[in-house]
Protein backbone atom coordinates (compact mmCIF):
# COMPACT_ATOMS: atom_id res chain seq x y z
CA UNK A 1 0.00 0.00 0.00
CA UNK A 2 2.80 2.42 0.93
CA UNK A 3 4.54 1.69 -2.36
CA UNK A 4 1.35 2.50 -4.29
CA UNK A 5 1.01 5.78 -2.40
CA UNK A 6 4.62 6.69 -3.17
CA UNK A 7 4.13 5.89 -6.86
CA UNK A 8 0.91 7.95 -6.91
CA UNK A 9 2.69 10.91 -5.31
CA UNK A 10 5.48 10.73 -7.87
CA UNK A 11 2.96 10.57 -10.71
CA UNK A 12 1.14 13.62 -9.35
CA UNK A 13 4.43 15.53 -9.16
CA UNK A 14 5.34 14.49 -12.73
CA UNK A 15 1.95 15.63 -14.03
CA UNK A 16 2.31 19.06 -12.42
CA UNK A 17 5.82 19.40 -13.85
CA UNK A 18 5.45 17.85 -17.32
CA UNK A 19 1.75 17.30 -18.00
CA UNK A 20 2.30 13.53 -18.03
CA UNK A 21 2.05 10.91 -15.26
CA UNK A 22 4.64 8.62 -16.89
CA UNK A 23 8.36 8.95 -16.18
CA UNK A 24 10.91 10.40 -18.57
CA UNK A 25 12.36 7.04 -19.61
CA UNK A 26 8.92 5.69 -20.48
CA UNK A 27 7.99 8.76 -22.53
CA UNK A 28 11.30 8.60 -24.42
CA UNK A 29 10.86 4.88 -25.13
CA UNK A 30 7.37 5.32 -26.58
CA UNK A 31 8.48 8.31 -28.64
CA UNK A 32 11.44 6.41 -30.09
CA UNK A 33 9.47 3.28 -30.99
CA UNK A 34 6.61 5.35 -32.40
CA UNK A 35 8.88 7.33 -34.72
CA UNK A 36 11.44 4.65 -35.60
CA UNK A 37 11.20 3.40 -39.19
CA UNK A 38 13.13 0.29 -38.19
CA UNK A 39 11.41 -2.99 -37.39
CA UNK A 40 12.64 -6.47 -36.55
CA UNK A 41 10.92 -9.56 -37.99
CA UNK A 42 9.73 -10.16 -34.42
CA UNK A 43 9.77 -8.26 -31.14
CA UNK A 44 12.54 -8.95 -28.61
CA UNK A 45 12.46 -8.75 -24.81
CA UNK A 46 15.53 -8.49 -22.58
CA UNK A 47 15.84 -8.03 -18.84
CA UNK A 48 19.19 -6.98 -17.39
CA UNK A 49 20.03 -6.97 -13.69
CA UNK A 50 22.83 -4.56 -12.74
CA UNK A 51 24.36 -6.29 -9.71
CA UNK A 52 26.85 -4.55 -7.45
CA UNK A 53 26.36 -5.49 -3.77
CA UNK A 54 28.15 -2.80 -1.72
CA UNK A 55 30.08 -1.59 -4.78
CA UNK A 56 26.96 0.38 -5.74
CA UNK A 57 28.60 3.69 -4.86
CA UNK A 58 28.28 6.53 -7.35
CA UNK A 59 28.85 10.25 -7.62
CA UNK A 60 26.12 12.57 -6.36
CA UNK A 61 27.16 16.06 -7.32
CA UNK A 62 30.28 16.74 -5.28
CA UNK A 63 29.82 13.79 -2.92
CA UNK A 64 29.46 10.01 -3.15
CA UNK A 65 26.87 7.48 -2.06
CA UNK A 66 27.48 6.86 1.64
CA UNK A 67 29.02 3.57 2.84
CA UNK A 68 25.93 3.02 4.99
CA UNK A 69 23.61 3.23 2.00
CA UNK A 70 25.86 0.97 -0.06
CA UNK A 71 25.81 -1.68 2.68
CA UNK A 72 22.03 -1.50 2.91
CA UNK A 73 21.82 -1.92 -0.87
CA UNK A 74 24.07 -4.99 -0.61
CA UNK A 75 21.79 -6.51 2.02
CA UNK A 76 18.71 -6.01 -0.13
CA UNK A 77 20.37 -7.25 -3.32
CA UNK A 78 21.52 -10.43 -1.58
CA UNK A 79 18.01 -11.04 -0.31
CA UNK A 80 16.31 -10.40 -3.66
CA UNK A 81 18.52 -12.32 -6.09
CA UNK A 82 17.54 -15.89 -5.10
CA UNK A 83 13.86 -14.94 -5.35
CA UNK A 84 14.31 -13.39 -8.81
CA UNK A 85 16.19 -16.46 -10.01
CA UNK A 86 13.30 -18.66 -8.88
CA UNK A 87 10.88 -16.47 -10.83
CA UNK A 88 13.03 -16.67 -13.96
CA UNK A 89 12.98 -20.46 -13.58
CA UNK A 90 9.22 -20.55 -13.09
CA UNK A 91 8.54 -18.50 -16.25
CA UNK A 92 11.71 -19.45 -18.19
CA UNK A 93 12.96 -15.88 -18.57
CA UNK A 94 16.58 -15.84 -19.82
CA UNK A 95 18.13 -12.81 -18.13
CA UNK A 96 21.32 -10.80 -18.53
CA UNK A 97 23.06 -10.58 -15.14
CA UNK A 98 25.66 -7.81 -15.21
CA UNK A 99 27.96 -8.40 -12.24
CA UNK A 100 30.54 -6.04 -10.84
CA UNK A 101 33.53 -8.35 -11.20
CA UNK A 102 34.63 -7.98 -7.58
CA UNK A 103 31.35 -9.66 -6.59
CA UNK A 104 32.38 -12.66 -8.68
CA UNK A 105 35.27 -13.34 -6.31
CA UNK A 106 35.47 -15.46 -3.18
CA UNK A 107 38.48 -13.51 -1.87
CA UNK A 108 40.71 -10.55 -2.70
CA UNK A 109 43.72 -12.72 -3.44
CA UNK A 110 42.00 -13.47 -6.76
CA UNK A 111 42.25 -9.96 -8.20
CA UNK A 112 45.21 -7.87 -9.30
CA UNK A 113 46.50 -5.06 -7.11
CA UNK A 114 44.20 -2.05 -7.41
CA UNK A 115 45.62 1.30 -8.53
CA UNK A 116 45.24 4.49 -6.53
CA UNK A 117 42.10 6.45 -7.37
CA UNK A 118 40.88 9.45 -5.39
CA UNK A 119 38.27 11.46 -7.29
CA UNK A 120 37.86 15.11 -6.32
CA UNK A 121 34.35 14.35 -5.05
CA UNK A 122 35.50 11.70 -2.54
CA UNK A 123 37.27 12.13 0.79
CA UNK A 124 39.13 8.83 0.48
CA UNK A 125 40.49 6.49 -2.16
CA UNK A 126 37.80 4.68 -4.17
CA UNK A 127 39.19 1.29 -3.22
CA UNK A 128 39.53 2.08 0.50
CA UNK A 129 36.35 0.06 1.17
CA UNK A 130 37.82 -3.10 -0.36
CA UNK A 131 37.83 -5.54 2.59
CA UNK A 132 40.88 -7.50 1.38
CA UNK A 133 39.35 -10.56 3.01
CA UNK A 134 36.97 -13.25 1.70
CA UNK A 135 33.31 -14.14 1.32
CA UNK A 136 33.36 -16.11 4.56
CA UNK A 137 34.23 -12.89 6.40
CA UNK A 138 32.32 -10.29 4.37
CA UNK A 139 29.43 -11.03 2.01
CA UNK A 140 28.84 -7.38 1.18
CA UNK A 141 31.64 -7.21 -1.40
CA UNK A 142 31.89 -10.84 -2.55
CA UNK A 143 29.17 -12.86 -4.27
CA UNK A 144 30.50 -15.94 -6.02
CA UNK A 145 27.79 -17.93 -4.22
CA UNK A 146 25.13 -15.82 -5.95
CA UNK A 147 26.73 -16.25 -9.36
CA UNK A 148 26.62 -20.01 -8.80
CA UNK A 149 22.87 -19.71 -8.22
CA UNK A 150 22.55 -18.04 -11.62
CA UNK A 151 24.70 -20.64 -13.36
CA UNK A 152 22.91 -23.57 -11.71
CA UNK A 153 19.39 -22.26 -12.37
CA UNK A 154 18.78 -24.31 -15.52
CA UNK A 155 17.82 -21.17 -17.46
CA UNK A 156 20.12 -19.88 -20.22
CA UNK A 157 21.09 -16.68 -18.43
CA UNK A 158 23.98 -14.49 -19.55
CA UNK A 159 26.79 -13.41 -17.23
CA UNK A 160 27.90 -9.90 -18.26
CA UNK A 161 30.26 -7.29 -16.79
CA UNK A 162 29.41 -4.15 -14.84
CA UNK A 163 33.05 -3.15 -14.44
CA UNK A 164 35.42 -4.27 -11.70
CA UNK A 165 34.25 -1.97 -8.91
CA UNK A 166 31.52 0.21 -10.46
CA UNK A 167 33.73 3.17 -11.40
CA UNK A 168 31.90 5.63 -13.66
CA UNK A 169 33.97 5.50 -16.85
CA UNK A 170 32.33 8.64 -18.21
CA UNK A 171 33.25 10.76 -15.20
CA UNK A 172 35.81 13.51 -15.81
CA UNK A 173 37.93 12.30 -12.87
CA UNK A 174 38.30 8.77 -14.26
CA UNK A 175 41.77 8.36 -15.74
CA UNK A 176 42.82 5.98 -18.48
CA UNK A 177 44.76 3.93 -15.92
CA UNK A 178 41.63 3.42 -13.82
CA UNK A 179 39.45 2.73 -16.86
CA UNK A 180 41.94 0.16 -18.12
CA UNK A 181 41.94 -1.62 -14.76
CA UNK A 182 38.13 -1.61 -14.52
CA UNK A 183 37.67 -2.95 -18.05
CA UNK A 184 40.58 -5.38 -18.34
CA UNK A 185 40.40 -6.85 -14.84
CA UNK A 186 36.64 -7.29 -15.06
CA UNK A 187 37.06 -9.15 -18.34
CA UNK A 188 39.81 -11.39 -16.92
CA UNK A 189 37.76 -12.34 -13.86
CA UNK A 190 34.39 -12.87 -15.55
CA UNK A 191 35.89 -14.69 -18.54
CA UNK A 192 36.78 -17.49 -16.11
CA UNK A 193 33.07 -17.79 -15.29
CA UNK A 194 31.61 -17.17 -18.74
CA UNK A 195 33.97 -18.27 -21.49
CA UNK A 196 31.67 -16.53 -24.00
CA UNK A 197 31.78 -13.21 -22.13
CA UNK A 198 30.80 -10.43 -24.51
CA UNK A 199 28.67 -7.77 -22.79
CA UNK A 200 29.67 -4.71 -20.78
CA UNK A 201 27.17 -2.60 -18.85
CA UNK A 202 28.60 0.83 -18.07
CA UNK A 203 28.03 2.01 -14.50
CA UNK A 204 25.42 4.79 -14.56
CA UNK A 205 24.97 4.08 -18.31
CA UNK A 206 27.92 6.41 -18.81
CA UNK A 207 30.08 5.17 -21.73
CA UNK A 208 33.75 5.99 -21.94
CA UNK A 209 37.11 4.59 -23.13
CA UNK A 210 35.46 2.58 -25.90
CA UNK A 211 38.79 1.63 -27.43
CA UNK A 212 39.69 -0.21 -24.20
CA UNK A 213 36.38 -2.06 -24.27
CA UNK A 214 37.18 -3.33 -27.74
CA UNK A 215 40.75 -4.23 -26.83
CA UNK A 216 39.70 -6.21 -23.75
CA UNK A 217 37.46 -8.48 -25.82
CA UNK A 218 33.97 -7.10 -25.19
CA UNK A 219 31.71 -6.88 -28.24
CA UNK A 220 28.41 -5.54 -26.82
CA UNK A 221 27.52 -2.67 -24.50
CA UNK A 222 24.39 -0.93 -23.29
CA UNK A 223 24.30 2.67 -24.45
CA UNK A 224 22.66 5.67 -22.83
CA UNK A 225 20.01 6.35 -25.49
CA UNK A 226 17.29 4.48 -27.33
CA UNK A 227 18.44 3.36 -30.74
CA UNK A 228 18.20 0.42 -33.08
CA UNK A 229 20.59 -2.42 -32.35
CA UNK A 230 23.67 -1.54 -34.42
CA UNK A 231 27.46 -1.67 -34.60
CA UNK A 232 29.34 1.52 -33.78
CA UNK A 233 32.62 2.89 -35.14
CA UNK A 234 34.61 0.58 -32.86
CA UNK A 235 32.85 -2.49 -34.21
CA UNK A 236 30.97 -2.88 -30.92
CA UNK A 237 27.25 -3.65 -30.78
CA UNK A 238 25.27 -0.76 -29.32
CA UNK A 239 22.32 -2.01 -27.29
CA UNK A 240 19.57 0.57 -26.58
CA UNK A 241 19.22 1.82 -23.02
CA UNK A 242 15.53 0.90 -22.87
CA UNK A 243 13.58 1.27 -19.63
CA UNK A 244 14.77 1.52 -16.04
CA UNK A 245 12.61 -0.57 -13.71
CA UNK A 246 11.71 0.55 -10.22
CA UNK A 247 8.48 0.24 -8.23
CA UNK A 248 8.78 3.97 -7.57
CA UNK A 249 9.17 4.80 -11.27
CA UNK A 250 6.46 2.72 -12.94
CA UNK A 251 3.93 -0.02 -12.34
CA UNK A 252 3.89 -3.53 -13.78
CA UNK A 253 0.86 -2.50 -15.84
CA UNK A 254 2.78 0.38 -17.40
CA UNK A 255 5.68 -1.92 -18.25
CA UNK A 256 3.29 -4.41 -19.85
CA UNK A 257 1.81 -1.59 -21.92
CA UNK A 258 5.34 -0.84 -23.15
CA UNK A 259 5.90 -4.53 -23.95
CA UNK A 260 2.63 -4.61 -25.86
CA UNK A 261 3.66 -1.53 -27.85
CA UNK A 262 7.03 -3.12 -28.69
CA UNK A 263 5.23 -6.26 -29.87
CA UNK A 264 2.86 -4.20 -31.99
CA UNK A 265 5.75 -2.31 -33.62
CA UNK A 266 8.06 -5.39 -33.77
CA UNK A 267 10.70 -3.66 -31.71
CA UNK A 268 13.21 -4.45 -28.99
CA UNK A 269 12.28 -3.69 -25.38
CA UNK A 270 15.21 -3.65 -22.99
CA UNK A 271 14.41 -3.52 -19.27
CA UNK A 272 17.02 -3.07 -16.56
CA UNK A 273 17.13 -2.55 -12.82
CA UNK A 274 18.99 -2.94 -9.55
CA UNK A 275 17.53 -5.39 -7.07
CA UNK A 276 18.07 -2.97 -4.20
CA UNK A 277 15.22 -0.95 -5.73
CA UNK A 278 12.90 -3.41 -3.98
CA UNK A 279 12.26 -3.12 -0.25
CA UNK A 280 11.30 -6.76 0.29
CA UNK A 281 10.60 -10.03 -1.52
CA UNK A 282 6.84 -9.45 -1.56
CA UNK A 283 7.31 -6.20 -3.43
CA UNK A 284 9.67 -7.84 -5.92
CA UNK A 285 7.18 -10.64 -6.63
CA UNK A 286 4.25 -8.24 -6.96
CA UNK A 287 6.26 -6.25 -9.50
CA UNK A 288 7.87 -8.98 -11.62
CA UNK A 289 5.25 -11.73 -11.74
CA UNK A 290 2.73 -9.75 -13.87
CA UNK A 291 5.55 -8.72 -16.23
CA UNK A 292 6.89 -12.26 -16.60
CA UNK A 293 3.38 -13.67 -17.08
CA UNK A 294 2.61 -11.13 -19.80
CA UNK A 295 5.93 -11.61 -21.60
CA UNK A 296 5.50 -15.40 -21.45
CA UNK A 297 1.99 -15.07 -22.88
CA UNK A 298 3.27 -13.03 -25.82
CA UNK A 299 6.05 -15.58 -26.36
CA UNK A 300 3.53 -18.42 -26.47
CA UNK A 301 1.49 -16.43 -28.99
CA UNK A 302 4.62 -16.26 -31.18
CA UNK A 303 4.87 -12.46 -31.14
CA UNK A 304 7.80 -12.02 -28.71
CA UNK A 305 11.21 -13.63 -28.21
CA UNK A 306 12.65 -13.50 -24.69
CA UNK A 307 16.44 -13.50 -24.93
CA UNK A 308 19.61 -12.17 -23.31
CA UNK A 309 21.57 -9.29 -24.79
CA UNK A 310 24.14 -11.71 -26.16
CA UNK A 311 21.61 -14.01 -27.82
CA UNK A 312 19.65 -11.11 -29.34
CA UNK A 313 22.83 -9.73 -30.91
CA UNK A 314 23.77 -13.21 -32.14
CA UNK A 315 20.42 -13.62 -33.89
CA UNK A 316 20.63 -10.21 -35.52
CA UNK A 317 24.29 -10.61 -36.44
CA UNK A 318 23.74 -14.05 -37.97
CA UNK A 319 20.86 -12.80 -40.06
CA UNK A 320 18.40 -15.09 -38.37
CA UNK A 321 16.11 -12.19 -37.50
Amino acid sequence: MLNNLNLFARRAFRFLKTGSTTNKEMREFFEFVKNSPHKYPTAFFNLTIDFELAWSRARRGNISTTPEESLERARRAREMLPCLIELTKQYNIPTTFAFVAHTALSDCASHAKVPEFKPTWMESDWFSVDPNTSISENKNYYGIDLIKLVLDSGVEHEIASHGFSHVDLGDADTTKEIAEYEIMESYRILKLINNNLSTFIFPKNSPGFMELLNRAGYTIYRGNKNSILKQDGFGLWYFPVGLWLSPLASSSREINTAISFAVQKKHLINLWCHLYEFKNIEQLKDFFIPIFEFADKKRKEGSLEIETMQSIVAKINNGQR
